[in-house]
C-alpha cells in the first residue's frame, strides 16, 4: 500500500472518528435538552400550584375577613334594633337597617331581629294610617290599609283587633236614610266586606241581622200614631218576638189601648221588632212589622 492510500485510510478513520464523537455529543445536548425542558416543566407546574395555592389563601383570608366584618356589623345592627324593640319602638328599630345593603344575607339571631323589626315596623305604620283615615270618618279606607297590612302579618292581633274595632264604628253610623234604606245598607256592608278581605264575624253578623230585621230609620217613624212612645231603642236594643195568638192574629194599633184605632192584623207566627216603648202602658209596647209602627200588647208576643 502507498503512503497515499495509507494517509486517506487514516483521514477517513479520524473522520469516522469525529463523526462518532459528533454524534454523542449531539445526543447528549439532545438529552441535556430534554431533561431541562422537563425541569422547567415541573418548575412551571410547581409555580402555578402555589400560584392557585396563594389564590385560594388570599380569597380565604377576604372571606375571613368579610365574615368578620359582617358579623360585627350585623351584631351592631341587632343590638341597636333590639333596644328599639325593648322600648316598642318598631320604627326605630327598622330603620337600624334601611341604609345596609345586606340584610339579605344576615343569619341566625340577626336576621330573626331584622325579621321581628320589619314586621313591628308595617305594624305600627299600618295603625298609623288606619288611624288617620277612621279619624277622618273614610272606614272603607282604612279597612284596606289594615286589608293590606295583614297580608305582610297575617298573625298581627293589633291589626285584626283594630280592624274589629273600625268595622264596629263603621256600622254604628249607618243612616239608613242616607244609604237609601235596607238595600242601601246591605251594599254598604259589603264594601266594607271587599274592603276587608280578611274574615270578619262582625260583618258576617251585620250583614245577617240586616238581612233579617226591617231596619229603617225610626226617625219620623212614630208621626202617624196616637200615642207618642217616651224611650225609643236603638237599632242593636231592637227585639225580635213572635206573635203568640190563640187564633187570630194580632191587631196593631195607634196607641198602646183597645180603644185606640188599628193600624193593620199581624198574622200569628210572624216575627216583629220591639223599638220603642213607654213605661206607665205596659204591656204594651210599640213594635215595627213590615216597616210598619205601631203598639201590641206583649202578653200577645213570645220574645
Amino acid at each position: 500500500m502507498s503512503d497515499y492510500s495509507r494517509t486517506i485510510q487514516d483521514e477517513l478513520q479520524q473522520y469516522q472518528e469525529y463523526t462518532v464523537r459528533m454524534s454523542n455529543i449531539c445526543d447528549d445536548i439532545v438529552a441535556a435538552r430534554k431533561a431541562n425542558a422537563e425541569k422547567a416543566l415541573k418548575h412551571k407546574k410547581l409555580i402555578g400550584r402555589i400560584k392557585t395555592l396563594a389564590a385560594i389563601v388570599v380569597v380565604v383570608v377576604a372571606l375571613s375577613a368579610g365574615w368578620f366584618y359582617l358579623d360585627n356589623r350585623f351584631e351592631e345592627l341587632t343590638v341597636q334594633a333590639e333596644a328599639a324593640m325593648n322600648r316598642g319602638d318598631y320604627a326605630a328599630a327598622y330603620h337600624v337597617y334601611d341604609n345596609e345593603k345586606f340584610t339579605a344575607t344576615m343569619w341566625g339571631r340577626h336576621q330573626i331581629t331584622y325579621q321581628k323589626a320589619k314586621e313591628g315596623y308595617t305594624v305600627q305604620d299600618t295603625l298609623e294610617q288606619a288611624q288617620d283615615l277612621a279619624a277622618a270618618g273614610d272606614w272603607k279606607a282604612a279597612l284596606q290599609a289594615l286589608d293590606s297590612g295583614l297580608d305582610s302579618c297575617p298573625d298581627s292581633d293589633d291589626l285584626k283587633n283594630y280592624a274589629e274595632e273600625v268595622i264596629g264604628a263603621a256600622l254604628d253610623q249607618i243612616d239608613v236614610s242616607t244609604l237609601g234604606g235596607v238595600e242601601g245598607v246591605l251594599n254598604y256592608i259589603q264594601e266594607l266586606r271587599t274592603a276587608y278581605d280578611h274574615s270578619s264575624d262582625a260583618l258576617t253578623n251585620a250583614q245577617n241581622l240586616w238581612e233579617n230585621t226591617p231596619y229603617g230609620t225610626t226617625e219620623n217613624a212614630f208621626d202617624g200614631l196616637d200615642y207618642q212612645p217616651d224611650t225609643i231603642l236603638s237599632s242593636d236594643e231592637w227585639r225580635a218576638a213572635t206573635v203568640a195568638t190563640q187564633k187570630t192574629g194580632l191587631f196593631l194599633r195607634t196607641g198602646p189601648g183597645q180603644d185606640y184605632n188599628k193600624i193593620l192584623t199581624i198574622p200569628k207566627g210572624d216575627t216583629v221588632y220591639e223599638v220603642a216603648y213607654s213605661d206607665g202602658v205596659y204591656p204594651w209596647v210599640c213594635v215595627v212589622y213590615n216597616e210598619t209602627y205601631g203598639w201590641v200588647s206583649s202578653d200577645y208576643l213570645s220574645f
